[in-house]
Formats: structure tokens, C-alpha cells, sequence
């Protein structure tokens, strides 16, 4: 057989096929093994990348929720902190406040009332500067940071906001003898809606910056009508200019841009500016400054607000129309801001900026009414009234002097009154009005100022009152202006003691303090609500004036709630309030 019979004969053999065939089979299924040893091991390799990132998440996760416990912590803690600063401030204040309200209510003196109403003032002040700039920029600085700052709408009264800013900074500015002036444009409207403590806090701030770096000269807050939007809304301009040292033009232009990058000499208060710049965006207004090293800054701030509808009280200009009044001061801001002020009251105004001169117009012309600055270059105002007296000039005049000068009191008949700068224009109003009108004696006069207490309020609405304050001073307060009105009051020392006096004794009112030793006064009013078959009124008596306490003692089963200081007024009116409502029980 030869060899091409042998090719033949292998080609054909069964055995070459099943070969050939069993090849053809198994390679395709060698190819998907190996793909599927190969998608398996990059199965294992993401399976594997994805348990790590699982662990990743988890971690991260676990990270920032440890982050916002942290954070929540650090919160409550600052809220509990400040809100313990508040109280321990409050306390000491209401007993100097409150114990003044009710010294004012005693027979006294008219200097005695003076002194008295020095007393209220300056706590008030101190209260308002303590909580307006220490607390609430503290709380605003965090709150602008994060986002939370609020904005509370109520009807106030323009004048009023800015006299209380200038009266806080009066005995600093005395000392520095720095000369404080405000003017409000007629048309700006006085009897606005917005917040103003907001408002406050802003124009604090900047007077505050101002105060700091002026040495000498004069701080001037003007107010402006810059747009009337519509019916009821309108945009202020307000303005704070100094003669103090200035801003460098480098850093003025950090100010108007980023505050938080400006690094110099005014770092102490740039956190007031940028709190201002966060306050005023939320008001609809804006920030700017304009300052030349070494000559004075200008603060110009914006705010949106809306008209209150509530009438406003006005006075009449008839008793003092047409009179002739002779202005002598020697500053010419103040100048500026008497002939503005006289010219809207409808006085005729002669001016005079030194003693000279003001002679001079005295010997031949006629004047109802003289207003003279205590110190001026050439001699002051004590001086110059006695030189009117030795010339026989017969004139009535008003004073102006600094806070804490009472040089004038040594010669009464030299002033017919003294009115302290900076001075509140309706206070200047009613010292020249009331050398033209025939009014009440003085003695009646602070009566019917002082006599705000009914004296038969517990014969018309007959309680059984409880007070529950650890503070003698504040339990005295509370019992005395409750005595003043004809209830005998119980006092407690802490919410125990006020528990167990209410299990044997019935009361249809409690003024409940909140911060209290042993229990406080919110488990107190929780034990209460639980315990007792018959429920009085339980009113929370509290330092506090954070946001949400109002909330957390409504939450806790009280009723009301007063913030201390506590006044005669407010503390009138809750009790008639809650006084009907309880006779309607029976």
C-alpha cells in the first residue's frame, strides 16, 4: 500500500472526524471558560472596590454625624451659656429698676424724682447695651454665620430709637467731650414697622466704631427719605459722621467690599460692621463707608421699612407759634439742627455762636425765650446769664449741658431749666411750650405721671396670689407693686417650697420665676398641671428675653409670660387680663 493510499485511507477513518469534530466543539467552550474566568475576577476586583467604598460612605457618614452632634452640643451649650449670662445680668438690674419704679411712686422731691429717674435710665441704658451689643452680637455673629438671624416686625417710633442709641453713649461722649446731634428730615415718617432692636443693634454698632476713634469734635446722626416705594413702604437713608482719625483708603475699600479680609488697627470692630452689613440685607438695605485718614469717617446705611397705620400722636404748635427765641451755641451743627427744628415748630430763631454777641443782641432786641450751651470758647453759659443779669436784661432761659454737670443747680435763678445733651427733641419741645402755657402745678404734673398703680384693683378683682422667686430683691419688688394694688402676696423660695404651699392652699394666680434653685420654675409648673384638681393661672416671671422662652414656658402649662425688669404698666395690664378671665370662672 503506498502512501497515497495511507492519506486516504486516515482522511477517511472515523477516528479523524470524531477528532476534527470534538475540536470544533471544545475550543468555543475553552474561549467561554476563559472569558468567564475573566469576568469573574473583575467581578471580584469592583465587588471588592465596592465594599471599600461602602466602608468609605459608612465612615463619612458616622464623621459627619458625630460633626452635627457636635455641633448641636456646641449650640445648645452657647445658648445655655448666653442665656445664663442674660439672666445673671437681669437679675441685679431688675432690683435696681424695679426698686426705682417703686421710689417713684413714694412722695418725693422734685430733685429726689430726678434722682430717681436718673436711676431708671441709666439701668436701662445699661440693660440695653449689655443685651443690644454683648449678647446679641454674639448670638447675631453666630446666627449671619449660619444663616438664622431673624427679623421681627412691630410698630415703633423713629425719635425714640435714636435717642435711646445717643442716651447709652452720652457719658462717654461727655467724657471725651464729644458733642452728640441728631435731625430727622420732616418728611421722613416717625411711626414705622420693622425691628427695632435690629435698628438699635446697627446704629450701636457704627456709633459705637465712631465713639471709639473720635477724640474731639462731634458725632451727627442724620435720617433721610431716600424713596417712597408705595403707600405704606418706604427706603431710610441714615448717616453717622464723625470728626475722629479715619479709615486708611486701602482698608475703606476692603470695608465697602469684604470686611473679613481687612487686617489693621480696626480689627476689634469689624465683626459690629460685618454683623451691620448681615442685619441691613435683611432689612432691604445695604452698608456703605466713606473716610479720608485723619478726617473723619461717614457711615451711610439703608433700611426698607413699612408706615405704621396706627395714628401718631402730634402736638400743636399754637402755644408757641410766632415766639421769639435766641439760640446762643457756638457749634454749627447745633445751629443747623435748632434753626431746622424752630423752623417746623414756627418759631422765629435769632442766632448767636458767642458771648459777645450775644450781648450786643440782647441790649437792643426783645426776646421771649432764650436756649444757652454751657460751654462755649468765650465764656460759658453761667457766665453769660449773670453778665444779662448785670446789664438788667429780663429773659427766661433754658440750659444745655453735659451729662453729670450740675454746676447750673447752684444758681437757680439763673435757668428757668436744664435739659442734658444730647438733647431729645420732644423733651426741647416741652421746655419751651411750658414757658408759655399755664399748666397744672408741678406737683400734680408728676402725679398723674407717676400714679399708674390702682390702689383699688383688688377690691374690683379679689386673687389669692402666690409669688415663687429665689431672689428676695425681685420677691419684694413683685410683692410691693401687688401690696401698692391691694393683695397680700405668698412668696416662695424655689418651685419646691411653691409646690407644697399650693398642695394646701388654693391660688388663682402665680408668677412663677423660671430660674429657680432645688426644682425651677418650668418642672414646677409641670408638677402643678400634673398634681393639683383646681388650676390657677400660673404667669412666668423670668430674666430671660431670649428667642423661644416665651415658647418653652407655654410648652411647660404656663399661661403667660413677663419679662423682668418688670414694669408697673406691663404688670397692670397682665393682671387685668388674667384678672377678668379668672372672675369669669365663677
Amino acid at each position: 500500500m503506498n502512501n497515497n493510499s495511507l492519506l486516504v485511507i486516515f482522511w477517511q477513518t472515523w477516528w479523524f472526524g470524531a477528532g476534527i469534530v470534538t475540536c470544533l466543539l471544545t475550543f468555543p467552550l475553552y474561549l467561554n471558560r476563559k472569558k468567564i474566568r475573566i469576568f469573574k475576577h473583575k467581578n471580584s476586583l469592583l465587588h471588592q472596590q465596592l465594599e471599600e467604598s461602602r466602608e468609605l460612605l459608612k465612615y463619612a457618614k458616622e464623621n459627619e454625624q458625630k460633626a452635627v452632634e457636635e455641633s448641636e452640643i456646641l449650640n445648645r451649650s452657647k445658648s445655655l451659656l448666653i442665656s445664663k449670662l442674660s439672666h445673671e445680668i437681669r437679675t441685679p438690674m431688675n432690683g435696681i429698676i424695679g426698686m426705682a419704679s417703686l421710689l417713684k411712686e413714694t412722695s418725693l422731691t422734685h430733685e429726689q424724682n430726678e434722682y430717681a429717674d436718673t436711676i431708671s435710665k441709666c439701668g436701662e441704658s445699661v440693660m440695653l447695651v449689655i443685651n443690644n451689643m454683648l449678647i446679641a452680637d454674639v448670638l447675631d455673629y453666630t446666627n449671619a454665620v449660619e444663616e438664622r438671624t431673624e427679623v421681627e416686625y412691630k410698630d415703633f417710633h423713629l425719635s425714640t430709637v435714636i435717642e435711646d442709641v445717643l442716651d447709652s453713649f452720652a457719658d462717654k461722649a461727655n467724657r471725651s467731650n464729644v458733642e452728640l446731634f441728631y435731625y430727622i428730615d420732616q418728611n421722613v415718617p416717625l411711626h414705622l414697622v420693622n425691628d427695632p432692636l435690629r435698628l438699635k443693634q446697627v446704629l450701636m454698632n457704627v456709633l459705637e466704631n465712631a465713639i471709639k476713634f473720635t477724640t474731639k469734635g462731634e458725632i451727627f446722626i442724620g435720617v433721610h427719605l431716600l424713596k417712597t416705594i408705595d403707600r405704606t413702604q418706604v427706603e431710610l437713608g441714615f448717616e453717622v459722621k464723625d470728626t475722629g482719625a479715619g479709615f486708611p483708603a486701602d482698608e475703606i475699600e476692603l470695608l465697602n467690599k469684604d470686611i473679613t479680609r481687612i487686617n489693621a488697627q480696626h480689627d476689634g470692630d469689624i465683626l459690629g460692621l460685618l454683623i451691620c452689613k448681615k442685619l441691613l440685607a435683611l432689612m432691604g438695605g445695604y452698608l456703605k463707608i466713606e473716610s479720608k485718614e485723619g478726617a473723619g469717617t461717614l457711615f451711610k446705611f439703608t433700611i426698607v421699612t413699612r408706615v405704621s397705620l396706627q395714628p401718631l400722636r402730634t402736638t400743636s404748635n399754637a402755644v408757641i407759634e410766632q415766639k421769639k427765641i435766641f439760640v446762643v451755641d457756638d457749634n454749627c451743627t447745633s445751629q443747623t439742627i435748632f434753626k431746622k427744628l424752630f423752623e417746623q415748630w414756627k418759631l422765629k430763631i435769632t442766632l448767636a455762636n458767642n458771648s459777645i454777641d450775644a450781648l450786643k443782641i440782647l441790649s437792643s432786641s426783645h426776646f421771649d425765650l432764650m436756649i444757652v450751651n454751657m460751654e462755649m470758647q468765650d465764656m460759658n453759659a453761667i457766665e453769660l446769664m449773670k453778665a444779662v443779669q448785670f446789664e438788667n436784661i429780663n429773659i427766661p432761659a433754658i440750659l444745655l449741658t453735659g451729662k453729670n454737670d450740675v454746676r447750673f443747680k447752684q444758681y437757680p435763678n439763673l435757668f428757668k431749666s436744664a435739659l442734658t445733651k444730647p438733647v431729645k427733641h420732644s423733651l426741647l419741645y416741652k421746655a419751651i411750650a411750658d414757658e408759655f402755657t399755664i399748666t397744672q402745678s408741678k406737683s400734680t404734673i408728676l402725679k398723674n405721671l407717676t400714679d399708674k398703680i390702682s390702689t383699688d384693683f383688688a377690691k374690683r378683682y379679689p386673687l389669692r396670689i402666690l409669688i415663687a422667686e429665689d431672689n428676695i430683691t425681685n420677691a419684694q419688688i413683685a410683692s410691693m407693686f401687688l401690696k401698692k394694688m391691694g393683695y397680700k402676696t405668698d412668696i416662695a423660695k424655689n418651685g419646691q417650697e411653691a409646690l407644697e404651699i399650693v398642695s394646701d392652699t388654693n391660688y388663682d394666680l402665680i408668677f412663677m420665676d423660671v430660674q429657680m434653685p432645688v426644682m425651677d420654675g418650668l418642672e414646677a409648673t409641670r408638677m402643678i398641671r400634673l398634681c393639683l384638681n383646681e388650676q390657677p393661672v400660673i404667669i412666668a416671671m423670668t430674666a430671660n428675653a431670649m428667642q423661644g422662652d416665651r415658647q418653652e414656658c407655654l410648652q411647660a402649662g404656663m399661661d403667660d409670660y413677663i419679662s423682668k425688669p418688670i414694669k408697673i404698666e406691663e404688670m397692670n395690664k397682665m393682671l387685668e387680663q388674667w384678672a377678668i378671665k379668672i372672675k369669669d370662672r365663677y
